[in-house]
């Protein structure tokens, strides 16, 4: 069954790129492969569940075809991967944004519900939040006032590597609330534009990204399926719920990013800390 499964599996994978070559299905691809091969070895090592005649079969024919056909194919989509994933996105900087995500944004109480350090200092949680999550003309929403809080500015310390949280500041006119980080090579400035409906929001989107000529769409699983886009000195725009997020690290020096990082790179860090905030 187990052959079977995987020949129909690999068939469909096949098909699907005949119609669809995208990036997900080469990454399905890498791990349908890798995972037959892991497969072979194990059988040829242990006794599995009907499958105890082949232990120590190394040399059988058909299953060495197998395993040299799925190397093949393991080693052409990783060919493929590396060169269509934008090299500015290395291994290091995914990473690392990763953590950041899945660092968390939140801690909850006992009775479950998660809480929010907010710019003043006080604690917020989710519920309480919901209910001022739109923006008016006299303050910003919850949500906007959070790329000021304590945990967007942890998440400036770990980007940066910085030993001591950076002092802020924030305004909020026409729907933008802005945060200003002062670090010691210069300042972090994010913004969300704070609108009323998502309508209003994905026309400011629009028009933010018209003010930059060398606007690139941010793709694939680094966009977690939201509008984005950035430039190559270090702005990152996220589109989410009609919020426009935008992280601007132009006016920090090149000292100011850690080994490996460039300033697109850590924009995009502490973009995606915010977003795994709002997504939560």
């Amino acid at each position: 069954m187990l052959f079977i499964a995987l020949s129909v599996v690999s068939v469909t994978l096949a098909a699907t790129l005949l119609v669809a070559d995208t990036l997900p299905v080469w990454a399905v691809s890498v791990v349908v492969n890798a995972l037959a091969v892991t497969a072979y070895v194990v059988s040829r090592a242990t006794a599995l569940p009907h499958l105890g005649d082949d232990v120590g079969n190394w040399t059988e024919p058909l299953g060495m075809a197998a395993v040299l056909a799925e190397t093949i194919s393991i080693l052409i989509a990783v060919s493929v991967l590396v060169q269509r994933v934008p090299r500015r996105w290395t291994l290091w900087s995914l990473a690392a944004a990763t953590v950041l995500v899945t660092a968390g944004c939140s801690t909850a109480t006992a009775g479950g519900e998660e809480q929010h350090t907010m710019p003043d200092g006080s604690r917020m949680s989710d519920s309480a939040m919901s209910s001022s999550a739109t923006a008016t003309d006299s303050r910003p929403s919850e949500s906007a006032q959070m790329i000021c809080s304590g945990e967007t500015r942890d998440a400036v310390v770990r980007t940066f590597q910085l030993s001591d949280p950076p002092a802020s500041s924030s305004t909020w006119s026409h729907q933008v609330f802005s945060c200003t980080y002062q670090l010691p090579e210069g300042d972090l400035k994010l913004s969300v534009h704070d609108a009323t409906d998502e309508a209003s929001g994905t026309t400011y989107f629009a028009q933010t990204r018209a003010e930059f000529d060398d606007a690139d769409s941010i793709d694939g699983m680094q966009n977690f399926g939201l509008p984005a886009f950035q430039t190559t000195d270090g702005v990152v725009v996220f589109l989410k719920d009609g919020k426009t997020l935008r992280v601007d690290a132009t006016g920090l020096s090149a000292s100011a990013f850690p080994p490996g990082f460039s300033a697109e790179q850590s924009a995009y860090s502490v973009a995606a800390a915010v977003i795994a905030c709002w997504s939560e």
